[in-house]
């Protein structure tokens, strides 16, 4: 695979995971909650289907499904590794995306789901280390994630005092 169609696919992967975390940063803001977790959910679905199409092209086109040196792979170049292990924490997260596990985690569902936070500081961190020269992309694809996430806690509201 052309290193020009690799950036490529990182700057869509990125941009898809993005869209997922946007949509619950402007819940209240602009699009009522129920679109955004219609929404949310199928762009979430979107992005990990992305990642996952990624995850093979890499384990299939460029190492030919070879275990053995996938494993070595892995550790021994950082941005794989910080790679491999945001695709892993998405796993979870596609998982528990029904409207049934909602239910059966309740409260605990949506602590699952701030871990799309830190697999999207994983996938900024890994196309970082990926591009050598131009770093204008995942410069701009890491602001992204602040700025949602400064959206989201400025829409915290004030702790009560238990009245």
């Amino acid at each position: 695979m052309s290193r020009a169609r690799y950036d490529q696919e990182e700057n869509w992967q990125t941009a898809a995971a993005y869209e997922t975390e946007g949509s619950g940063c402007l819940s209240g803001f602009i699009i009522p909650p129920l679109v955004v977790l219609l929404v949310g959910a199928m762009l979430g679905l979107f992005a990990f289907t992305y990642v996952c199409l990624h995850f093979l092209t890499w384990f299939g086109v460029d190492q030919f499904f070879a275990l053995a040196y996938i494993g070595k792979d892995i550790v021994k170049r950082p941005y794989i590794t910080v790679g491999f292990a945001s695709f892993l924490l998405l796993i979870p997260l596609a998982v528990t995306s029904t409207s049934g596990w909602m239910r059966r985690l309740g409260k605990r569902w949506v602590k699952l789901h701030r871990l799309a936070y830190v697999a999207a500081a994983g996938g900024v961190l890994h196309f970082l280390w990926l591009v050598e020269q131009d770093l204008r992309g995942p410069t701009i694809f890491g602001l992204l994630p602040v700025l949602l996430l400064g959206l989201r806690l400025g829409r915290r509201r004030p702790a009560t005092d238990g009245r």
